[in-house]
């Protein structure tokens, strides 16, 4: 049979309605698959694929923040004192939520006085003169952090941050390619990393599921376990993304994937999870102690506050987030580690953490219509 995909900027943009119309007016045999796109209910020929944004925002805001609290030290920031990051987005999506509200819970995971605002709404003609007013008014010494979550809307957005000096983190590929030209532009040398979506891997899978008769319709979430999300390289800025952090995020990204650690999103409907404290080291679920840093087999660990300070020391400080984050992030939640994974599983069988319960509905949708795969969710 053949098989069309659905991406893009315009996509959903009418809800699906005409996703929708495409696929009942074709042939049954004819398989869909659309990226971002969910159908309430799902239709037996589409498979819609969601990621999960917040799990790159989240990446990216370690990473952001990180960056920015040493940039502050380097100036002779004080300690404690208040440091500006901005985010810029297109429309508020479910997925630019999530991708925002992601990078500002893992933001503030590693600089709690750090202090996002985000500006949705922009589009390629103005992002750049708001993004560089939210950089204005940025508060703190040094160079900020620009994070352009709209994808190639904010493409503009980043070039122009970049080329006043500011760092910068794009979307969805990776902007050293795309807005820098794979560095032929001014600034390129200032692009931190991306937050990854990557439609290769899904588009990978439901090319499987068609080969193997797995196809149905449904709507499935991918995200860090399946490498559908993630971070791009440090390219020209690994002075900056340095080694110690890169080993951090690794650590980071481990820890969700085992669900030791959480966004503290809601990966589809982008909202942030009422009472969630990012600053508490973002712990999840059962298991964990709550505590930022806790040595194994034992009690006493660093409260986040004295131990974040620590990081004014940049050089030993974040040495002491590695080898603290080690300890605090390899417990398992589960005796014997993970099971064996499993493709899917069905939102009604077990509500994720990071999806919809029986009480919220996921955009405006009942929970089953909705599968994640296997392994702890957020």
């Amino acid at each position: 049979a053949e098989h069309v995909f659905v991406a893009g900027h315009g996509g959903c943009s009418d809800g699906g309605d005409a996703l929708r119309r495409a696929a009942l007016a074709g042939s049954p045999a004819l398989r869909w698959t659309a990226f971002d796109c969910p159908l309430r209910p799902p239709l037996p020929n589409v498979e819609a694929v969601l990621f999960k944004d917040d799990e790159a925002g989240f990446l990216a805001g370690v990473v952001a923040c990180t960056v920015r609290m040493e940039a502050a030290e380097a100036a002779g920031a004080a300690a404690g004192e208040e440091l500006g990051v901005a985010a810029v987005a297109g429309q508020a999506t479910p997925s630019a939520k999530a991708r925002v509200n992601g990078f500002t819970h893992g933001c503030l995971m590693v600089c709690p006085s750090c202090a996002v605002r985000a500006d949705f709404g922009v589009s390629p003609l103005d992002a750049p003169q708001r993004a560089l007013l939210l950089l204005q008014r940025a508060s703190g010494p040094g160079a900020k952090v620009l994070f352009g979550a709209g994808g190639d809307l904010t493409d503009g957005a980043l070039r122009a941050a970049a080329s006043r000096g500011h760092f910068v983190v794009g979307s969805d590929g990776d902007a050293f390619v795309s807005a820098f030209r794979s560095g032929s532009v001014d600034g390129a040398e200032r692009v931190l990393t991306s937050a990854l979506k990557r439609l290769d891997v899904a588009t990978r899978l439901s090319l499987a599921d068609g080969l193997t008769d797995s196809f149905r319709g449904r709507n499935y979430v991918l995200g860090l376990a399946e490498d559908a999300v993630g971070l791009a390289s440090c390219n020209r800025a690994c002075d900056a993304f340095h080694r110690r952090l890169q080993a951090l995020v690794g650590q980071v990204s481990s820890a969700l994937v085992r669900g030791d650690t959480s966004t503290g999103v809601d990966t589809l409907t982008g909202d942030a999870r009422p009472g969630f404290d990012p600053t508490a080291g973002g712990a999840a679920g059962e298991g964990s102690s709550g505590r930022a840093c806790e040595p194994a087999g034992g009690s006493g660990g660093i409260p986040t506050g004295a131990f974040i300070g620590s990081l004014v020391a940049v050089g030993v400080g974040m040495l002491a987030l590695g080898a603290c984050s080690a300890l605090a992030w390899t417990r398992t939640r589960r005796p014997g580690g993970m099971p064996p994974p499993q493709k899917y599983f069905d939102m009604d069988e077990e509500t994720a953490e990071g999806g919809a319960s029986a009480a919220t509905p996921a955009v405006g949708a009942p929970a089953a219509d909705v599968e994640q795969t296997a392994g702890p969710a957020l």
